[in-house]
């Protein structure tokens, strides 16, 4: 199986056994699959009817220090478990993230935290040391796109797709795999030819976009 897809099979079969850290450091480009990821997630911190009052969801171009510190350190209601969510860490000053990281070092019982940043490799120093303290309290993924797959890998894509993406409801998605006959360098107007792979194309559920990368 593709490397990426093995990571992804991986994230999400240890959440639906239940196999939840306490921390997730989420980079790079791959939206949907963070979605996906924190609709699993949610299902496995809390109960349908438990999700009302303790799922957070905080965004860094808006970030305010003491509303996180609320939302940390707010206790769960009715549930025993939290869900907080920071989103776009990479909008976060300096100061900003050197902050979350120190806390994501020490984060209360009950709290299941996710932060999500959109850059894939991780080179200031900020992004290092939140990799650095999700790997040693919980988990880092990259989140890549599944792109330009060798023949080979075709089939063991598809099948590791399905099982992400797969609930058994109305609205799972389809995946589609297109062979690619053309390829052209924008920059240089050059035509491509020795191409050799395929694309996976997915259209996840409500008609959104997923896997699918020009």
């Amino acid at each position: 199986m593709g490397r990426q897809a093995d990571t992804y099979k991986k994230l999400f079969d240890d959440v639906r056994a239940g196999r939840v850290k306490a921390l997730y450091f989420l980079h790079g480009p791959e939206e949907f699959m963070k979605r996906e990821f924190l609709r699993d997630l949610a299902t496995a911190v809390l109960p349908a009817g438990d999700r009302t009052f303790n799922i957070d969801v905080l965004h860094g171009d808006e970030f305010e220090a003491h509303a996180f510190d609320d939302r940390v350190q707010a206790f769960p209601l009715f549930a025993t478990r939290r869900l907080g969510v920071l989103r776009n860490f990479d909008a976060l000053s300096t100061s900003e993230r050197e902050y979350v990281t120190a806390r994501a070092s020490a984060l209360p019982d009950g709290l299941v935290l996710v932060v999500e940043s959109g850059i894939e490799k991780l080179e200031t120093v900020a992004h290092k040391k939140m990799a650095e303290v999700a790997a040693k309290n919980g988990v880092v993924v990259a989140c890549a796109p599944l792109v330009g797959l060798d023949d080979y890998l075709v089939d063991d894509v598809v099948r590791a797709v399905m099982n992400v993406a797969q609930t058994g409801q109305k609205g799972d998605g389809r995946v589609f795999v297109i062979p690619v006959e053309e390829a052209y360098t924008v920059r240089t107007r050059a035509e491509n030819m020795d191409l050799g792979f395929r694309r996976i194309a997915y259209l996840g559920y409500a008609g959104q976009p997923g896997i699918t990368r020009y």
